[in-house]
C-alpha cells in the first residue's frame, strides 16, 4: 500500500482525503476478524504513538495489529494537516483585509461553525481520530482569538468614559459581542454532538478559555475607568454640608454627589452598556464594580462629619438612591449578595438613636465593625476625632489605607489607637468624664476585637 501510494499522486490524494472512511473500513475488518478468531485484536485499532512500535512488551498479535496501523499512519498525519487547513482557511479569510481592521460577520461565524461540525462528524468513526481533530479545532479557536485581538484597543482611546464611545470603543464592543456569540455557538454545537467523546469536548472547551480571556482583556480598561469615575464621584460627598439640623427642605432630597452619580451611570448605560449583546458577560463583570461601589459608599458615609440630624436624613435618602443608580449593574440587587445585605442593614442603623447601637445584632454579623465605629465617631463631639483626623490624613488617603488593610483586626487596632488618643486628650485636659458615646464605641470595639482574636 505504501509503495502504491508513493507511485500514484491521485491514489495518495484519495487515501489522505478520505482517511476517515479508510479507517472505518479497517475497524470493520478487524471487528470481522475478531468474530472469526476471538482475541485477534488485543489492543485498540486506532493509530498509536510511534514510540510504541518497537516496544518489546508487545506480543505477536499486537505487532500484527500495529503493522496494520502503521500503514495508515501517514494517511492520518496528512488528513489532520488538511483538516487543520480547512478549519484555518475561513478564519484567515475573515480577517484578510489589510487596509481596515474588519471583524467577521454573523454569517461568517455560522459558516465557520458548519466547517467545525463537519470536521467532527466525519471523524467520529474513531475516538482517537476525533480527539485529534478536536485538538485541531482548539488550534483554530486560538487562531480566531488571535485575529480578533488585533482589532482590540486597550489604551486611553478604548477606556475613556467622559464622552460618547470612540471608534475604538465601538470596535471593542463589536469584538466582545462577536467573541461571545462565537463561544455560545461552539457550546451549542457541543451540546448537540451526541457521539463526541468527553476528551474531545474538554479539548474544545479548554480552548475557549483564550476567547474568554480576550473578552476580559477588551472590556477591563473601560470598566476600570467606570469604577474610577464612580469612586471619584463618591469622594465628593465630603465637599457637601451635612451639618444641617432636622427640618430643612433638603432633608428629603438626595445629595448633589448622588445626583451626579446617577447621571453618570444613566449616560454610560445609554451610550455603552446598551451596545453589548452579551448581557450575562456584562453582569458578570459589572457586579464586582457595584459591590465595590457599595463598600466605598458606606465607608465614605461613615466618615462624613460634622453630621447633623438633617444631614443624616439626607444620607438615608442617598441609600435609596444608590440602589436605583446601581440597578444597571445587575439583574436584581439581591444578586450582589452580602454587599446588598450590608447596604440595607447599615441604612437601618443610621435611623437609630446612638443608644440603640448597643447590642444590635446586625453590628458585626452583617455590617462590619469598622464602618459602624467610623459612623459613631461622626456622631461624637468634635474633640473625639476620627481615625483619619488623628493620623492627619485626608479621607482619600484613609480609604486607600482601608483598601490596603482588608483584615478587620488591622482596622480595629487603628480605631483602638484613635480611641486611646481621645482618652489621653481628656486626661491631659484634666476633664472628669468622657463623652457618653465613648462607652458605646468602646463596647462595640471590644466585641469586634474579641471576634477577630
Amino acid at each position: 500500500m505504501k509503495t502504491s501510494m508513493l507511485d500514484s499522486y491521485h491514489l495518495r490524494q484519495a487515501l489522505e482525503g478520505e482517511y476517515p472512511k479508510l479507517l472505518k473500513l479497517q475497524n470493520d475488518l478487524i471487528n470481522r476478524l475478531n468474530q472469526l478468531q476471538p482475541g485477534f485484536s488485543d489492543i485498540d485499532m486506532d493509530i498509536i504513538d510511534e514510540e510504541l512500535y518497537d516496544s518489546e512488551q508487545l506480543n505477536g498479535k499486537q505487532k500484527t495489529n500495529i503493522q496494520l496501523n502503521e500503514c495508515f499512519y501517514i494517511f492520518e498525519k496528512s488528513y489532520l494537516s488538511i483538516s487543520l487547513s480547512r478549519l484555518s482557511d475561513p478564519i484567515n479569510l475573515m480577517f484578510s483585509s489589510s487596509t481596515t481592521k474588519l471583524l467577521p460577520t454573523q454569517q461568517e461565524l455560522e459558516n465557520l461553525i458548519k466547517v467545525i461540525i463537519n470536521e467532527l462528524s466525519v471523524s467520529t468513526v474513531s475516538e482517537a481520530l476525533v480527539n485529534k481533530v478536536a485538538r485541531n479545532i482548539g488550534k483554530a479557536i486560538q487562531l480566531f482569538a488571535a485575529k480578533c485581538e488585533q482589532s482590540i484597543c486597550t489604551d486611553s482611546e478604548g477606556s475613556q468614559v467622559v464622552s460618547v464611545p470612540t471608534p475604538a470603543q465601538l470596535r471593542n464592543i463589536s469584538a466582545i459581542n462577536i467573541l461571545y456569540n462565537f463561544c455560545s455557538m461552539i457550546n451549542k454545537m457541543l451540546s448537540e454532538q451526541q457521539n463526541l467523546s468527553s476528551d474531545a469536548t474538554t479539548r474544545i472547551t479548554d480552548a475557549l478559555q483564550c476567547v474568554h480571556s480576550l473578552m476580559h482583556t477588551a472590556i477591563h480598561p473601560f470598566l476600570n475607568s467606570v469604577a474610577d469615575c464612580i469612586e471619584a464621584i463618591l469622594a465628593t460627598m465630603h465637599t457637601e454640608d451635612f451639618s444641617q439640623s432636622a427640618g430643612s427642605q433638603s432633608d428629603s432630597q438626595s445629595s448633589l454627589y448622588m445626583k451626579e452619580l446617577q447621571e453618570f451611570i444613566i449616560r454610560i448605560q445609554k451610550d455603552y452598556f446598551s451596545e453589548f449583546q452579551c448581557k450575562d458577560f456584562m453582569y458578570e463583570n459589572l457586579a464586582p464594580i457595584a459591590c465595590r461601589a457599595i463598600i466605598l459608599f458606606m465607608e465614605h458615609i461613615s466618615l462624613v462629619r460634622p453630621l447633623g440630624e438633617g444631614g443624616l436624613l439626607r444620607l438615608v435618602v442617598d441609600f435609596a438612591q444608590i440602589e436605583l443608580a446601581l440597578s444597571p449593574f445587575c439583574r436584581r440587587l439581591t444578586d450582589l449578595g452580602k454587599h446588598y445585605k450590608i447596604l440595607k442593614a447599615f441604612r437601618s442603623l443610621l435611623i437609630l438613636n446612638t443608644e440603640e447601637f448597643q447590642n444590635n445584632s446586625a453590628i458585626g454579623d452583617v455590617v462590619p465593625y469598622d464602618i459602624v465605629l467610623h459612623h459613631l465617631f461622626s456622631r461624637a463631639p468634635i474633640e473625639m476625632r476620627s481615625p483619619h483626623q488623628v493620623m492627619n490624613w485626608s479621607i482619600s488617603r484613609y480609604i486607600q489605607w482601608l483598601d490596603e488593610h482588608p483584615n478587620m483586626s488591622d482596622r480595629l487596632v487603628m480605631i483602638k489607637g484613635t480611641l486611646e488618643t481621645y482618652v489621653q486628650t481628656v486626661r491631659n485636659r484634666q476633664q472628669k468624664e468622657f463623652a457618653p458615646i465613648y462607652v458605646i464605641i468602646l463596647n462595640i470595639l471590644e466585641k469586634g476585637l474579641t471576634s477577630v482574636a
